[in-house]
């Protein structure tokens, strides 16, 4: 599940993932992108190791290239990184159960991953109406603050996708994500 939040507003986005790998994560990011019409100035992650690896230190920015490629086409600050599970705060227990309370009780009937994302992004839109902070503004009021200090989304999403160099080996198979694929011979073409 990616949970994207705006600091001030609390305005949401939430989408199911088929796996937490970068490219899901990263595909996440589009979508939250699009569904905001803007994108932050800086992202903060918590703890996904497959966008801030375990070797990140606290404080400092996740280093995939992926991640570096999205930054580069959304013009985002890299931002802090928590590469360790730390102990919650009840605070942050909290937004969990509110969360699962708001929309997650009762369970979702869903019968596939696009109805669930479906119900999700429901909620999402239902989120805009509900008062936080100073209880008389709305999310939507308080997200107009943010979308005016965000960036303006850019005009080509990112693709998602993983780049990883290989080398052929005698039986012209190049090795990706525990798998091997064939690939064509290299050299000269035949006439």
């Amino acid at each position: 599940m990616l949970v994207v939040t705006w600091s001030y507003s609390n305005c949401p986005f939430a989408l199911a993932l088929p796996t937490e790998r970068t490219e899901a994560v990263l595909q996440g990011l589009v979508e939250a992108f699009a569904f905001f019409g803007c994108v932050p100035r800086e992202l903060w992650w918590d703890n996904p190791r497959t966008v801030a690896p375990a070797s990140t230190r606290a404080g400092s920015a996740p280093r995939t290239r992926s991640t570096r490629r999205s930054r580069a086409t959304t013009r985002s600050r890299p931002g802090s990184a928590c590469p360790r599970p730390r102990p919650r705060s009840r605070a942050s227990r909290s937004g969990v159960q509110d969360l699962e309370r708001q929309w997650a009780t009762p369970v979702p009937r869903v019968g596939a991953l696009g109805e669930l994302n479906a119900h999700l992004l429901r909620q999402c839109l239902a989120a805009r109406e509900r008062t936080c902070g100073d209880n008389t503004s709305s999310v939507a009021t308080r997200f107009e603050h943010d979308r005016a200090a965000a960036l303006a989304a850019p005009a080509r999403a990112f693709d998602p996708c993983v780049i990883q160099p290989g080398q052929a080996d005698k039986y012209q198979t190049v090795p990706f994500d525990r798998n091997r694929y064939s690939v064509p011979r290299g050299g000269r073409s035949a006439r």
